[in-house]
């Protein structure tokens, strides 16, 4: 229990040391991103920023084409990563504006033009690709803080960040396009303020505690409203040694109303887009799946979902759970377990359990930084002789997997253009009529940045 007792000369100096290899991360990350969208899922979640930036509307003005014949009209995602495009689509749009490539009529080819969607649009490449390099940066420095505020020595914050930052598949998705990154910031920032509340009792904490699961269910509504049940255990349950437990229902409002805020703006934006706040835009066939063989084995151990091999420190996590057992910050540990644990079920039993195309078990991305958190504590705990290989072994066994994803394309190469602008059929009103799956307006087709031309070798 190191962070307390320290002069504030030492935090000082240990919180420089986490903010420069929050930094550092950053830098690596910038240094392989790729600037483009990797996935249909991204797609419409900066889609729907998009509209929010040019249309003032939650429902696609614009119908965005993917591999089906016919358009998409509205993403069925949580808006929160969308809001944070907001600000760099708002602030290039003036010299970028243009370079969506956007068609009020079916493409042809359509494959190529949805290709041309995820590798042309510059306005992403400036305004929106950055966002989660700096996501996964900020998750890394949080997870020290974290880590500081359970009592963990500087090298056990410092093998958490690493761990998570570039020994597991945030490595990979640092330069992607989804949202499981920013809904595992969302719960280390939950995480970090319901412990800082566990030592300091301020009511501060508990605003940022709930403001986090209410950013956390605009993101992921499933995952956010998973993260509600540990945080109020750790607010609101008061568990004091040779007492009996009690709740502070003051502690839990803050919780219980920013999260029922967020649902209902959910249901709004359901509404918006679907026009019932009960229509979430999945098909009836999707769902949960009573788990078997292929799926337990398949979230545990493929070599290409695994997520003994997304994230080989996992194996200290037992050790930083006992570590943490024998302290004051025991239930933080249990709700962490807890938590990752309910995760796991939840993927293990989703019917496209494996994500799609994607390297690692994406869907298990939000729990990653706990379960990293462990692990930190896990390196600090293990003897003198075994703390000088095992944790860096463990380290280069993450990078080493997730190398593929981050030097090759995540799409298999699939679309590598011979860049120049083309513009078909006319220029693009700013604000076309498309109504339910029907539209009209021959007189204007495609915009883009690029040719729609063959597919050549990637780079």
């Amino acid at each position: 229990m190191e962070e307390r007792g320290q002069a504030s000369p030492e935090r000082t100096s240990r919180r420089r040391v986490e903010l420069l290899v929050a930094v550092a991360l950053m830098c690596v990350y910038f240094a392989v991103m790729s600037g483009r969208l990797y996935s249909m899922d991204g797609l419409f979640m900066y889609r729907q920023a998009w509209a929010i930036a040019f249309d003032h509307s939650i429902r696609f003005e614009t119908p965005v084409w993917i591999w089906k014949p016919d358009p998409v009209w509205n993403s069925k995602y949580g808006i929160g990563l969308s809001l944070l495009y907001l600000p760099g689509i708002l602030l290039f749009r003036r010299w970028f504006g243009d370079s969506t490539p956007v068609s009020l009529t079916r493409p042809e080819p359509l494959d190529q033009f949805y290709w041309s969607e995820l590798y042309l649009d510059r306005l992403y490449t400036v305004g929106g690709a950055w966002v989660h390099a700096v996501v996964v940066a900020v998750t890394a420095y949080l997870l020290a803080r974290l880590v500081a505020e359970l009592g963990g020595s500087r090298r056990a914050g410092v093998w958490a960040m690493l761990f998570y930052g570039l020994g597991s598949s945030a490595f990979v998705y640092a330069k992607g396009d989804f949202a499981q990154p920013l809904e595992g910031l969302c719960w280390v920032a939950a995480f970090l303020a319901a412990a800082r509340f566990r030592q300091t009792g301020a009511r501060r904490d508990v605003w940022l505690a709930s403001a986090a699961v209410w950013y956390a269910v605009l993101t992921r509504p499933v995952e956010g409203s998973l993260l509600v049940p540990a945080v109020l255990a750790l607010v609101a349950l008061d568990l004091r040694p040779g007492e009996r437990p009690s709740i502070r229902i003051r502690t839990a409002l803050p919780v219980v109303g920013l999260y029922g805020l967020a649902f209902a703006i959910t249901l709004l934006v359901n509404w918006a887009r679907f026009g019932s706040p009960f229509v979430t835009g999945y098909e009836p066939q999707e769902g949960w799946r009573m788990p078997d063989t292929t799926r337990v084995l398949g979230v545990l151990v493929s070599p290409a979902r695994g997520i003994i091999w997304e994230f080989p420190a996992l194996v200290l996590a037992p050790l930083g759970f006992r570590a943490l057992w024998r302290t004051s910050a025991r239930w933080v540990a249990v709700a962490m377990v807890a938590l990752a644990g309910v995760q796991l079920a939840n993927v293990a039993t989703w019917l496209m359990w494996w994500g799609g195309w994607n390297w690692g078990l994406r869907l298990f991305g939000p729990a990653i930084p706990l379960l990293a958190v462990l692990a930190g504590f896990g390196a600090s705990a293990l003897g003198p002789r075994t703390r000088r290989w095992m944790p860096g072994l463990l380290l280069l066994a993450g990078i080493a997997w997730a190398a593929p994803g981050i030097v090759t394309d995540l799409l298999g190469g699939t679309a590598c253009w011979r860049t120049g602008r083309t513009v078909v059929g006319g220029s693009m009103p700013s604000r076309p009529t498309a109504h339910g799956s029907s539209w009209s307006d021959g007189a204007h087709g495609l915009r883009s940045t690029g040719a729609l031309s063959t597919i050549s070798g990637c780079d």
